[in-house]
């Protein structure tokens, strides 16, 4: 899941957005991975991941 911490499309709320990554088999969190504000500026809208395996 992928939490943009943006309501309603506005700026990022700090320290908000983040990836989380649910096991689906027991639909618990595994792991929650955060973003800084030099990376989520007021101007970001983070909506895609990409996973490189």
């Amino acid at each position: 899941m992928f939490d943009t911490a943006a309501p309603n499309f506005d700026a990022p709320i700090i320290g908000g957005a983040k990836l989380v990554a649910i096991d689906l088999a027991t639909n618990k969190i595994r792991r929650t991975y955060t973003f800084t504000k030099d990376v989520v500026l007021d101007t970001t809208y983070l909506n895609d991941v990409r996973v490189d395996l």
